[in-house]
């Protein structure tokens, strides 16, 4: 953990998150392993991967004809070897943190929660991030208290700290409602690239005669964020509606995930 703490300036990463690291992007981790945990390992897929050609090599055969389907065999047997090992050493991970802790690792395992660390960093597409960007992203990931600027202790709002968690929820200065705009934003312009008569916030019908769940705007004025034909179904209209939320925050902590 030593480097990952030089790469932060300041001793940030205790061992448990230093083993949350160690595990695919896909539970949760950054996919840095601990080459000495994994050596033994490696090395007998290697010596599985490998077994026809050392065969070969060592029977002088002139020539030497993979099996392709057997190469298929082993690799899907070595991938489902290490999940049974990314699986257990998860499980031994848990037993160690804390409730916030484990939700958190759940709420990383989600579909595209991970993205951004396993897409490729095309510039074209502003999917590179520069040192500070990746510092910053890390920091929200795993609630890392953000270095690398000058920034003050204490919140524009002037009612807590300035922290992570704090910033992800704090309506000062209007950066929940920027976050959700972004994302809107990248909808529509994709949208408009496969679909036809998108629309950004477009408005909805009146329906205070129909029951619909509490909290819904059913007055004149109602909309939603983007709407767009033949995304389903040929000529068919289709809304859509973003939703910006800190899956961490007190009032969502008793919550299933997928209820969020």
């Amino acid at each position: 953990s030593s480097g990952i703490n030089a790469e932060y300036g300041q001793p940030v990463i205790d061992e448990n998150l230093r083993q949350i690291m160690a595990l695919p992007c896909r539970h949760g981790g950054l996919g840095i392993e601990d080459p000495v945990e994994m050596a033994e390992v490696e090395y007998a897929n290697s010596l599985a991967l490998t077994k026809d050609l050392r065969e070969a090599i060592i029977e002088q055969r002139k020539q030497y004809h993979p099996d392709p389907q057997s190469k298929k065999n082993v690799k899907k047997w070595i991938r489902a070897a290490k999940e049974d090992i990314y699986e257990t050493k998860r499980e031994r991970i848990e037993r160690k943190l804390t409730s916030n802790q484990r939700r958190n690792l759940d709420l990383l395992s989600e579909k595209g929660a991970s993205s951004f660390l396993t897409c490729v960093p095309l510039e074209e597409y502003n999917f590179h991030l520069t040192r500070q960007e990746f510092q910053d992203a890390i920091s929200v990931r795993y609630n890392l208290p953000i270095v690398g600027t000058a920034r003050p202790e204490r919140c524009g709002c002037d009612k807590a700290a300035n922290t992570i968690e704090h910033a992800l929820s704090c309506n000062h200065g209007g950066y929940v409602i920027l976050r959700h705009n972004n994302i809107r934003d990248y909808i529509h312009a994709e949208m408009e690239k496969t679909c036809y008569n998108t629309v950004s916030e477009p408005a909805l019908e009146p329906t205070k005669e129909r029951p619909l769940p509490d909290g819904t705007i059913v007055e004149d004025g109602a909309r939603l964020d983007v709407s767009t034909r033949g995304f389903w179904t040929p000529m068919d209209r289709a809304f859509f509606d973003v939703r910006v939320f800190n899956s961490l925050a007190t009032s969502n902590n008793k919550q299933n995930i997928a209820e969020i």
